[in-house]
């Protein structure tokens, strides 16, 4: 799976967006092993319930933390 196309953006803006939940922990996955190591991912999961997860990691730090977002709707949001 590749993540959503990046376009140039000004420097210090994130990008906001949401996948299925069938795919977020793919994506995920793929975000923290393409994306440069220092670049932060910001995940929100599950907003609204009682299971909701927010959390801003280094791309090296989601690595192999996919199951935090499986078949969970997530809303990710990466910047530098």
């Amino acid at each position: 799976m590749r993540p959503p196309s990046i376009c140039k953006v000004a420097i210090g803006a994130t990008q906001l967006f949401i996948e299925t939940p069938y795919r977020s922990a793919a994506l995920l996955d793929a975000l923290a092993t393409t994306l440069t190591p220092d670049t932060f991912i910001s995940v929100g999961a599950d907003l609204s319930l009682p299971s909701q997860l927010i959390q801003t990691r280094h791309a090296k730090a989601w690595r192999g933390q996919s199951d935090a977002v499986k078949d969970r709707l997530v809303v990710f949001g990466i910047g530098i």
